[in-house]
């Protein structure tokens, strides 16, 4: 009896000490900078507009040596072409974070120890971290990270956040150990943070997957073809249906100027967990996978092909659902309207292709799909029409615009031609200037600019036997231009590109 007593004894108080921690561990938080290994990963951006790729760095706090008696964290960080480089040291002194250059790497990085966070500031307190960020406390809060504990959260007067355990919320966690500024404008945002290979913090400006099936979308695409005529095809989800036990939604089609005559082209269905998409034509007897956003460099992904555009064809053999190989060449992220989405750029070509001429260059985009058109079928054979996505909107806002073209709807074969020509004037363009020839000498001329609904842009009086007439920077679309002297009269149609 007192043998069993003695072990209930200890299993009670082994209890209660396995307890007593689990409340401890319960009531502690993760401390990024006193973790046996940590990743911050960040987004260098150059200040390029619209959906330019940026280059991904990280930061890693893994392993340690000791100078002097102190133990230090050894940070290694990489550049912009991905090689790592040991920065720096770091270490906790309570609640301040100190770091110092890596021995022999003191170089841009501001010499001795010196503290880059204290997360015991408060309201109205001022704090220094050198060449950039800290100041005056304006705020103090707490934001939940994924440990499920709350951390505190400090406001600094122009934007920069510091979170306890975690580091700057907003931009590179270490951006202030250099001691000067970048001569060039750029900026550099924390994307996410690993602690001991889990997820500890992720930037809510990226998704997690952003998927591509809503009805409040729109994509316009442009198609282009041998005889470089042009037609934008508008395409939108409306309703959904089940076949065959899976869920689709209804893809329409529109080649109506006033976008009101709309035919259904097929049904898309989509697969959030494996992050795939897939299209059926409307006449098809099974799925073909348009998109793979799960995909990473170096992966070969099979796609539905284009034979099923000639719609008088029956099922058969002309409804291909792996005939276009796409490889994988790389894996980034774009920004959209401050939101970053996924982007996968293939090699695509058709699987009997031996020729790398043939092979063609698309880029999905999560949410979005090819900016080559909405389908990934963009292989660039002879006598193929060649699509582009013109614009691409969301619950009526224009997400997305190609940069290549100036509209976001083009219903016309579109280029600089002659409308009424009597020989003796030539015109032609390049970018912004307009260059006018005189061939018979005659003078003066008058040369006049009108919009294509004839309202006047401009009217200049010429005597010279040629002049170049720039037109302002922001002039873009399609306008008319006519040359007049007595009775000789040249009308051109001109297309103006945007920021040439």
């Amino acid at each position: 009896m007192r043998k069993i007593l003695i072990f209930s004894a200890f299993v009670f108080l082994a209890n209660t000490l396995l307890f007593s921690q689990e409340i401890s561990n319960e009531n502690s938080y993760i401390n990024a900078f006193e973790a046996d290994s940590v990743v911050w990963k960040c987004r260098f951006e150059l200040g390029i507009p619209d959906i330019a790729s940026h280059p991904t760095t990280e930061a890693v706090l893994y392993g340690d040596t000791v100078i002097g008696n102190t133990k230090w964290r050894i940070l290694s960080m990489s550049d912009i072409a991905g090689q790592f480089h040991k920065h720096g040291l770091i270490r906790s002194d309570g609640d301040k974070v100190i770091f110092r250059a890596y021995p022999g790497n003191e170089g841009a990085i501001r010499e001795g120890e010196f503290v880059i966070y204290d997360f015991s500031l408060n309201v109205g307190d001022v704090f220094v971290t050198g060449s950039a960020g800290g100041g005056e406390v304006i705020s103090v809060d707490s934001i939940e990270l994924n440990d499920g504990k709350k951390h505190k959260r400090i406001h600094f007067r122009y934007g920069y956040n510091y979170v306890e355990g975690l580091g700057c919320e907003v931009d590179d966690p270490f951006y202030m150990i250099y001691s000067g500024m970048p001569t060039m404008s750029s900026t550099s945002t924390l994307i996410s943070c690993h602690v001991n290979g889990k997820l500890f913090y992720k930037n809510p400006l990226y998704s997690d997957y952003t998927p591509l099936l809503d009805e409040t979308k729109q994509w316009n695409v442009l198609y282009e073809n041998a005889s470089k005529q042009k037609l934008t095809h508008v395409f939108k989800l409306n309703g959904d249906t089940v076949i065959e036990k899976r869920s689709y939604s209804v893809l329409w089609v529109s080649v109506d100027e006033k976008v009101e005559d709309w035919r259904r082209l097929g049904y898309i269905h989509e697969n959030i967990e494996e992050r795939k998409i897939y299209y059926r034509p409307s006449w098809g007897d099974r799925d073909g996978l348009l998109y793979d956003f799960s995909a990473e460099e170096n992966d070969t992904v099979y796609t539905v092909g284009n034979s099923w555009l000639d719609l008088n064809k029956p099922n058969g053999d002309y409804w291909m659902t792996d005939s276009i190989v796409n490889v994988v060449k790389s894996v980034d992220l774009v920004k959209l309207n401050d939101k970053y989405q996924k982007r996968v750029i293939v090699e695509s070509k058709l699987p009997m292709t031996e020729s790398e001429d043939d092979a063609f260059e698309n880029k999905w985009i999560e949410g979005i799909g090819n900016l080559k058109g909405l389908f990934s079928f963009n292989i660039m054979l002879p006598g193929t029409p060649n699509q582009t996505l013109l614009a691409f909107y969301q619950n009526d806002e224009l997400i997305y615009h190609s940069r290549e073209h100036n509209q976001e709807f083009i219903w016309e074969t579109v280029g600089n031609e002659l409308i009424d020509n009597n020989p003796g004037f030539s015109i032609s363009l390049s970018g912004k200037q307009l260059f006018i020839k005189n061939e018979l000498n005659e003078q003066p001329y008058v040369v006049t600019l009108y919009s294509v609904n004839g309202m006047l842009i401009l009217q200049k009086k010429e005597n010279a036997p040629s002049t170049i007439i720039q037109l302002p920077d922001s002039l873009y679309g399609i306008f008319i231009v006519n040359i007049s002297s007595g009775n000789r009269s040249t009308t051109m149609k001109v297309l103006i590109n945007r920021g040439l």
